[in-house]
């Protein structure tokens, strides 16, 4: 199979092209034009193709040089993961409902015509807001940051477009995910980064309960969905909410001397202080169930700071 991956940057991105390149597929590697080149290299030595979108002066448009890349490549699949200012600080950015937004509307428009069968986007739990129930098919959706906007606006206006040119649409709306590698967007990704550099893990009293799935896990779900052409919005974690006092005491466990910072860190006015998913509805349509333990997460998360 040939699959189109935007973000390939990022955190998932990374771990997707590894798994879809270790598995054989074919892997066309779709990049911003300020975006860094990292692994590249590595990736085009085992098969991969990379493109560079150059800009259209339409911004809503695909440019001519990015159809012609999809007709050399022909992709069976698309995974959407790029998203840009994802960290804490941005979240109230318009750009994710403007520029993250357009940039994803141009990708589906890019898609229209050609050999593209399936198109898998990676949503957020942000779409659906505060609520203190496990997130189902029928948690309402209601957005409290752009961030979440954003996301929920890119998955509506995809699934559209990909629905009108016959294209199988899926929209995962994930809690967070960690493991080796992420760079501190998620309190996991931050508390190993300090335990790693011997820092203490400065946070608040650690009250709030957070859905986290492992990278593999993840990985494993992206690549089920676009091989059975997975259709409709999903809420996505492992189904088990953790303490971040409990993530944190577990990781100074396996660093042992790392100091645990407690309450030196306040709340956000708008803290979210319950996050989990119900992945009942994924694990039934393709058969998945989460293999990484928290416990067995964070050890492997550790240990490859």
């Amino acid at each position: 199979m040939n699959v189109l991956v935007t973000g390939s940057n990022g955190f998932v991105g990374r771990a997707l092209v590894d798994r879809l390149l270790d598995e054989g597929h074919g892997v066309g590697i779709w990049l911003r034009p300020d975006a860094p080149a990292a692994r590249l290299e590595s990736w085009a030595a085992r098969g991969a193709r990379s493109f560079v979108e150059t800009p259209n002066p339409d911004f809503w448009q695909p440019s001519n040089d990015s159809l012609r890349f999809l007709e050399t490549f022909r992709p069976d699949a698309c995974v959407h993961l790029a998203w840009a200012k994802r960290s804490r600080e941005h979240r109230h950015d318009p750009d994710h409902y403007t520029h993250n937004y357009a940039v994803a509307v141009r990708l589906a428009r890019s898609l229209t015509g050609s050999a593209c069968t399936r198109f898998l986007g990676l949503g957020s739990q942000s779409e659906y807001g505060r609520h203190p129930a496990p997130l189902g098919l029928s948690t309402p959706l209601n957005p409290d940051t752009a961030y979440g906007l954003g996301k929920l606006m890119a998955g509506l206006a995809t699934e559209r477009l990909c629905r009108s040119s016959g294209i199988a649409h899926a929209w995962l709306r994930l809690t967070a995910a960690y493991g080796p590698g992420e760079t501190g967007h998620t309190f996991v990704g931050y508390a190993t980064q300090r335990a790693a550099a011997g820092k203490p893990i400065e946070m608040s009293k650690g009250e709030q309960r957070w859905d986290y799935l492992y990278i593999d896990d993840l990985v494993s779900v992206v690549m089920l969905a676009i091989e059975k052409k997975l259709e409709g919005f999903f809420p996505l974690g492992s189904g088990e909410a953790v303490s971040l006092l409990e993530i944190a005491q577990r990781v100074a466990l396996l660093r042992p001397g790392v100091e645990l910072a407690l309450g030196r860190v306040p709340y956000a006015p708008d803290e979210n202080f319950h996050v989990c998913a119900d992945p009942s509805a994924v694990r039934e349509r393709l058969g998945w169930q989460p293999r990484v333990t928290i416990e067995e997460g964070l050890r492997r998360t550790v240990e490859g700071r």
